[in-house]
């Protein structure tokens, strides 16, 4: 659902200081090592390069309309300030509602036997997050775990709908510390990055 030019917001300097405690649901998928398993929507082994680390997950019901779990790996110095990081998000809208995801606007990609729409963009550190977005559910994990992002950031997004429906969908979000954006460099970085296996 995260709408790449609203959403994808972090507090200023990314300090994370205004991130709130929420209520948060029973995890789904398992993690062993940097290797998130989901038995549904969709069937699928994600693994991430060792380079990173796995900092923790969170699910949420999402503005009231969908259920969301997301799951980060964070490569980050000694004083854990974050270089690069993957947010995985897996997410479906809820049976109260009609919704449908709608990302005609993105370009495609195929990746590992399926096809991702893609964003790309380059983000600053002062941007403000908006409340409650699953954003801030993902700063939380950071947060959590004494992780903290700062200066600019290239990010790309890759989703993958899961089924003709349109009410599923895999989100892996990467971003890495750059002062300019790259697309073709940082799209290579986020895959070359990660294993998907279905």
């Amino acid at each position: 659902m995260f709408q790449f030019s609203l959403l994808l917001v972090l507090v200023a300097g990314f300090a994370m200081a205004q991130v709130r405690p929420v209520e948060t649901l029973p995890i789904r998928r398992t993690v062993s090592g940097n290797t998130v398993r989901s038995s549904q929507d969709p069937e699928v082994k994600l693994t991430i390069e060792p380079a990173f680390r796995y900092v923790g997950a969170d699910r949420f019901t999402l503005y009231d309309v969908a259920d969301a779990e997301v799951h980060v790996f964070v490569e980050a110095d000694a004083k854990k300030n974050v270089k690069r990081f993957y947010w995985v998000q897996f997410e479906e809208y809820l049976p109260n509602n009609q919704h449908k995801y709608d990302y005609a606007d993105n370009p495609v990609i195929e990746a590992a036997g399926w096809k991702w729409h893609v964003a790309a963009r380059l983000r600053p550190a002062d941007e403000e997050v908006r409340p409650t977005s699953d954003t801030e559910h993902m700063l939380g994990v950071l947060k959590a775990n004494g992780y903290k992002l700062q200066g600019m950031y290239a990010a790309i997004r890759l989703v993958h709908l899961t089924d003709a429906s349109m009410r599923k969908e895999l989100m892996i979000i990467y971003m890495e510390r750059a002062n300019t954006l790259d697309e073709t460099a940082v799209r290579q970085h986020a895959l070359r990055g990660m294993t998907v296996e279905h």
